[in-house]
């Protein structure tokens, strides 16, 4: 969590729109003569290399109990192809598009590299159709009905509608910058655009929302184009996927870079300033199962959008009153955090507390306030006597000491709750608040563990690195839900997890310069887990315990056409 959405969400929504428009003006009326050095890169989507794919799906299928992955995927190309596979593809380096622009007009341009171009188009053609000879170029209609054009230029077919004019860029440096971070991304340059084509763009997304209408569908073209004009501050928007076997994971990652000294420039600056001083000491003693914090600096101007953010996040009316008075609590604490400027909060979550007799894992979560006796004078007001409290909650203020924290507990009774056997028969809030800190512990030994949080904050922790983290490991979270009663796949995800080095699953969010990257990435262990819960059984073991490659039932072996 953190609070830049009226940066990040005109972002989010306008890539996709941006990037299919983009492709739509790539027709053939759209393009005009212009030398290559004249042009503007605006996007580049590119793929790693085939071969590089065969080992990096080769050890995604490996963690995933399918160890013929790689061997699958070529077994459909040869069927796709009748048994040709790519011929005359060159398998170590990557492949993508290119969309370009002179100010007036916007090209796209495809590029596969090859060593034989004749023998690639001939292994395609049960897919794409023949291909028409016209001197150096091929032309191909495919089943679509779009017609292409194919060139060869040092090592590389470009693939083009026909018709167009514009020269195509050189593609090495722009596709292997891309390929270099990821397996498949995507980076745009949206400050580029000029405004001839941000009227196309904005004419296109009314058309597409007009249709969208005439379906019964609704766009928000008004939104969109907001969001269009607001990626005038972005310099480059990229999205990628990775599988990273010498890493050991998978990842996702979108970075965002503000154009120099633009205002979004300066916010994503302010953001990276935060620091985290809230301490969730695990309550076992080990590392939590799982471990989260924000830690984000927030200027004067966007405080204003983030406890309107409060308050749009958490009902106001309506609702039952344990809704209403939760809400109430929950806005009260996080109002008085973003009142210091800035969000310095964290929470660890310990299943190895859990027992039979306080069967809730060991919850803290803490954030630091500006003024933690005001704070405490509304929770009394919020909760106290003349509070419509529901029915079975109970709550008691000033029962006992933290340190410098005075302790409150809100009971809620859940004996009458088809949850009591998960939850147990009392479902037990513990309140800390310091002058600086407020905490909210569930789990056994509340007061103990609050102690030593209060204690342990008010220092900056120098491994926590702004902007957010969350960190799970699977293996407690899974071990937690299988004695809950979750079922054997839980168990059986449970072994897999602690069989494997590490099972964690993190999500990041952090500042690079002028921008922000937030990247989601799963190891060996999370994806031998998931299998487990996906129902995968086991790869069967070859000679030395190898696992044997896998095939689909059904498929077919492909055989090679006698030519």
């Amino acid at each position: 969590m953190h609070f830049s959405a009226s940066l990040r969400s005109p972002v989010r929504r306008c890539l996709p729109a941006l990037l299919c428009t983009l492709a739509c003006f790539a027709s053939p009326g759209a393009a005009v003569p212009a030398r290559a050095a004249d042009r503007q890169v605006l996007a580049v989507v590119a793929c790693d290399s085939y071969g590089d794919l065969r080992k990096q799906l080769g050890w995604l299928g490996a963690q995933i109990d399918n160890p013929g992955l790689a061997g699958m995927v070529e077994s459909f190309l040869l069927l796709a192809t009748q048994g040709r596979g790519l011929a005359g593809l060159d398998v170590k380096r990557p492949l993508g598009a290119v969309v370009t622009s002179d100010g007036a007009d916007v090209a796209v341009h495809g590029f596969v590299p090859v060593k034989d171009l004749d023998k690639l188009l001939a292994s395609l053609q049960g897919v794409t159709g023949p291909a028409e000879e016209d001197g150096a170029t091929r032309r191909i209609t495919l089943p679509s009905g779009l017609t292409i054009e194919i060139t060869e230029q040092a090592g590389w077919a470009v693939i083009a509608p026909a018709g167009g004019a514009a020269k195509a860029a050189d593609p090495t440096p722009l596709l292997e910058a891309v390929a270099k971070d990821y397996t498949l991304g995507v980076q745009a340059f949206p400050s580029r655009l000029s405004d001839a084509v941000r009227k196309k763009l904005e004419a296109a997304i009314e058309q597409a929302a007009a249709n969208a209408a005439a379906q019964g569908q609704r766009v928000d073209a008004d939104a969109l184009k907001s969001g269009l004009e607001g990626l005038r501050q972005t310099e480059s928007l990229s999205l990628g996927m990775a599988i990273d076997g010498d890493a050991g994971d998978v990842f996702v990652e979108n970075r965002s870079v503000a154009v120099p000294g633009s205002l979004s420039a300066t916010a994503f600056e302010a953001m990276g300033k935060g620091t985290l001083t809230v301490a969730t000491p695990a309550a076992a003693g080990a590392a939590p199962a799982v471990r989260a914090y924000v830690a984000q600096s927030i200027s004067e101007a966007s405080r204003k959008q983030v406890l309107e953010a409060i308050d749009q996040s958490l009902p106001a009316d309506g609702g039952d009153s344990l809704t209403r008075s939760l809400a109430g609590l929950f806005r009260a604490l996080l109002t008085a955090m973003a009142e210091t400027g800035g969000i310095d909060a964290a929470v660890a979550v310990d299943t190895s507390a859990a027992t039979e007799k306080s069967p809730l894992p060991a919850v803290t979560a803490g954030l630091r306030v500006k003024d933690g006796p005001a704070l405490e004078r509304q929770l009394k007001t919020l909760l106290g006597e003349k509070a419509a409290l529901p029915p079975g909650v109970r709550v008691t203020f000033d029962t006992g000491k933290a340190g410098a924290a005075n302790l409150h507990t809100i009971s809620v009774d859940m004996a009458e709750s088809p949850a009591a056997e998960t939850l147990g028969p009392s479902l037990d809030l513990t309140l800390a608040v310091a002058a600086d800190y407020a905490f909210v512990l569930t789990g056994a030994d509340a007061a103990k563990r609050a102690d030593a949080a209060i204690g342990a904050s008010g220092r900056p922790d120098s491994k926590a690195k702004p902007i957010a983290n969350v960190q799970v490991a699977l293996q407690p979270v899974l071990e937690y839900a299988a004695s809950r009663g979750a079922g054997p796949r839980a168990n059986a995800a449970a072994e897999r997890a602690a069989a494997a080095e590490s099972s964690l699953l993190q999500l990041f969010v952090r500042p690079i310069d002028r921008g922000v990257v937030t990247r989601l990435s799963a190891d060996a262990g999370v994806l031998k887990a998931v299998a487990a819960l996906a129902g995968a059984p086991a790869a069967p073991a070859g000679p030395a315990g190898l696992p044997l490659p896998q095939v689909p039932r059904g498929l077919p072996i492909p055989v090679p056409v006698p030519r």
